[in-house]
């Protein structure tokens, strides 16, 4: 089994490596927000459970036009991360928060590790983990980037954030949801 799990581990990373000088392209369709974010987090829902970690979720609700599973695959990697950075700490806590910011939908992942090594934090082939392949950011960047967003990372009031801007049509809208975060 264990040789199974490494095997598929190396596969995982020789495609990733294969695809990295190939854009990516995205499909888009419309997508409403809070779905998209409720399929994320239910991947999730036992490990954070048994991991003891209190997870906020705050998702305005709007249709945006994305490639709905390269971007599941931005946020998992977000959220994974998120799992993995607060794993040693005592109090455990992550938010999740989706909002309209101007002509953008902004989406945050941030958990109370706060810490962030900034430096070649998108870069391919860096990690600060022992298993890491460095290519998760990186990807995650690449997606985000061929749906003409913006990904950033940084740290605020003891929380590490990744934010996620992309662009927002107002044709596309649903009735609001009031999020009750203004300070990220």
């Amino acid at each position: 089994d264990k040789l199974k799990e490494e095997i598929d581990k190396l596969g995982k990373y020789v495609e990733e490596t294969a695809n990295l000088r190939k854009p990516i392209t995205v499909s888009k369709k419309d997508v409403k927000t809070k779905e998209l974010i409720d399929d994320v987090i239910s991947k999730f829902g036992e490990l954070i459970k048994s991991k003891g970690i209190k997870l906020e979720l705050f998702v305005e609700n709007k249709v945006l036009s994305i490639d709905y599973e390269k971007m599941v695959s931005v946020l998992i990697d977000l959220l994974k991360n998120s799992i993995e950075a607060i794993e040693n700490k005592e109090d455990r806590r992550i938010k999740v928060l989706g909002r309209k910011e101007e002509n953008f939908y902004s989406f945050f992942v941030m958990d109370n590790g706060g810490n962030l090594a900034t430096k070649s934090l998108f870069k391919p082939f860096r990690s600060t983990k022992e298993k890491g392949f460095g290519l998760g950011l990186y990807n995650a960047k690449r997606i985000v980037e061929a749906h003409g967003g913006k990904i950033e990372a940084y740290t605020k009031e003891g929380w590490t954030v990744f934010k996620i801007s992309l662009t927002f049509s107002e044709s596309a809208v649903l009735k609001v949801t009031s999020s009750g975060f203004n300070e990220f």
